[in-house]
């Protein structure tokens, strides 16, 4: 697909990512979609780098595509940092990512994209990137594209998420990485079922039984996989709040927090029948966790964008947008998914694409670029 692109309009810069079960056009779901931008007045450049998918590569995986997208936008934008920063990677340490993106760009840049994703989570996911000055478009699994924007015209960026703060919350008492072990002492799995659905308490009661039926078998031997229970834990998202900002429960609010998705049950290593959460998003102990929820479940994720663009009054002078929501929520709506983009359509009132990804990367209303998980973001062009 890369190729043909290219070869249709070698003069164009090209920036390409797999999407989960296919994207959303304001012609409603789609295999395959392609949004087009004609800004003579405006520069943009992409470049790639390889290795995001490891925490030990990914940082400079940030850095590698960032040079490179800047190097391809030439010299005369080399004094004026780009307003924009169109990111796809390959999941694994988005967070490293970005801090190497903004190693290069600095933090001023808003930063907007997602993770490369495919159908089944199975790692066939990948990115592309290409400019006129290259003589091919590259094409990698574990990279990351970073596309530099200096468009002529206004560009803002929406983000949001259909969750709200649940009254459930503790400390990251032991995290590392991704795997959350334990909330208030408590392990985070058994945590999270005390005031989670039934639905997830049913998870990790199979778990342990599991667990148990292995060590019965074969004493000794390592434990069962881990379980999945993306499913069960998409309408109960984790909120993160970084302990350097403090962690008063009585104050969280949405806006505060960084949704986290919980992926996996991992066992304890000194105990089988003791689970952690392994997650789309990092912990650091100190932390403060909280439960979100869905206020109306499922008709919450088909409704929310066009309440939240109808308030924005987006419609108003946008040329084209470009939309990103996360795959979790797009596949727990999978029936519903031309309602989502018929909303989306009803409120952009302009062509757009949007991709459905395994993580979101997005500046906070704060200022800050984060990562984070079932979320949506749209970056609209026009004045």
């Amino acid at each position: 697909m890369a190729a043909q692109l290219r070869a249709l309009c070698p003069s164009a810069v090209l920036h390409g990512t797999s999407s989960c079960r296919g994207c959303i056009t304001n012609e409603g779901q789609q295999r395959l979609g392609l949004l087009g931008i004609h800004d003579p007045h405006g520069r943009y450049a992409s470049g790639l780098g390889r290795g995001a998918a490891a925490a030990a590569t990914a940082r400079e995986a940030g850095r590698a595509a960032a040079r490179s997208a800047l190097a391809n936008a030439g010299e005369g934008v080399l004094h004026e940092m780009p307003s924009v920063a169109l990111i796809n990677g390959a999941p694994g340490a988005e967070e490293e990512v970005l801090r190497g993106i903004e190693d290069v760009l600095g933090s001023g840049v808003i930063a907007v994209g997602g993770s490369c994703a495919d159908d089944a989570y199975d790692g066939s996911w990948w990115c592309c990137s290409a400019s006129p000055a290259a003589a091919a478009a590259e094409v990698a699994s574990d990279g990351v594209a970073v596309t530099v924007l200096w468009p002529s015209v206004r560009a803002q960026l929406i983000s949001s998420s259909c969750f709200e703060p649940t009254a459930a919350r503790g400390v990251a008492t032991r995290a590392e990485g991704r795997v959350l072990w334990e909330v208030d002492g408590v392990p985070a799995a058994e945590w999270y079922a005390r005031h989670g659905d039934a639905d997830f308490g049913r998870e990790l009661e199979l778990a342990r039984a599991a667990a148990a039926a292995a060590a019965a078998a074969a004493p000794g031997a390592p434990p069962p996989p881990p379980r999945n229970v993306l499913d069960v834990t998409t309408l109960g998202p984790l909120g993160r709040r970084a302990a350097a900002l403090g962690s008063d429960s009585l104050a969280l609010a949405a806006a505060d927090l960084t949704l986290v998705h919980p992926a996996r049950l991992v066992p304890f290593a000194d105990d089988p029948a003791k689970f952690g959460l392994e997650n789309f998003a990092s912990f650091e102990p100190g932390d403060a966790v909280v439960l979100m929820g869905a206020q109306r479940g499922l008709e919450t994720l088909e409704t929310h964008p066009q309440n939240v663009m109808g308030s924005e009054g987006l419609a108003r002078g946008v040329a084209g947008c470009l939309v990103v929501y996360c795959a979790g929520c797009a596949l727990k709506i999978e029936a519903r998914l031309q309602r989502v983009a018929e909303a989306f359509s009803y409120s952009l009132e302009r062509p757009f694409v949007g991709m459905f990804t395994y993580g979101e990367q997005f500046r906070t209303r704060a200022g800050a670029n984060q990562h984070a998980n079932l979320m949506y973001a749209v970056l609209a062009f026009g004045n």
